[in-house]
């Protein structure tokens, strides 16, 4: 099945090939059609993130949902996160931490930074389809309030 350039994309960031491509794949197999695009580390989906509002003029960004792992150099899952909650291009992307780590210092500390979900790697096929999902809705919706203003 072929994306659907029209949805907004959903983006992963993982330093590790496997886990990014696993990930991917999970995606296409519960049948997600939005783009999806895979970043190895933070410091590329940031460089993406500004050459896509600079080449667009759009105030935000067509996204629905960021995958970020939290063990990666840097910026590490949490300094993304935190980025990614201080920019308004991003403020209606779903942030879902999908991380081998089930220290719950590192639940709270995602809480504290707003992610949207904590996951274990990798969730159930259902799960990921409801996740993926609900942001689409919740992204599309904002993007149509952002455009009536």
């Amino acid at each position: 099945m072929e994306p659907d350039p029209s949805l907004p994309s959903v983006f992963i960031v993982d330093d590790d090939d496997s886990d990014r491509l696993l990930a991917e794949r999970a995606l296409r197999r519960v049948g997600v059609r939005n783009p999806v695009q895979a970043f190895a580390a933070g410091t590329e989906f940031i460089s993406f993130v500004g050459s896509a509002i600079e080449d667009s003029g759009e105030s935000r960004l067509l996204a629905c949902l960021a995958l970020l792992d939290l063990r990666m150099p840097r910026p590490d899952g949490f300094e993304l996160l935190q980025w990614i909650r201080t920019r308004p291009e991003l403020s209606h992307v779903q942030v879902v931490v999908l991380t081998g780590s089930v220290d719950p210092k590192d639940m709270r500390r995602a809480a504290e930074l707003r992610a949207d979900l904590y996951l274990p790697k990798f969730p159930s096929d259902r799960t990921l389809e409801r996740v993926v999902t609900k942001a689409t809705h919740a992204a599309l919706q904002a993007l149509r309030v952002a455009n009536l203003r």
